[in-house]
């Protein structure tokens, strides 16, 4: 099952638009960024150790 990380979604954009290693821009701008906070946090990413492929 795919969880749906805000976060790492708002990353993988940045190194998209800075670029890595030698050419990179030092940071990124995200502007007009909206979202509705709901009610779990990070914490439901959490995978018993059993499901967790990356132990």
């Amino acid at each position: 099952m795919t969880q749906i990380a805000l976060a790492d979604q708002i990353a993988t954009g940045a190194t998209l638009a800075t670029g890595e290693g030698a050419e990179s821009i030092a940071a990124a701008l995200i502007r007009r960024l909206s979202w509705l906070e709901g009610e779990a946090g990070a914490s439901r990413l959490v995978r018993p150790l059993e499901e967790d492929l990356f132990q």
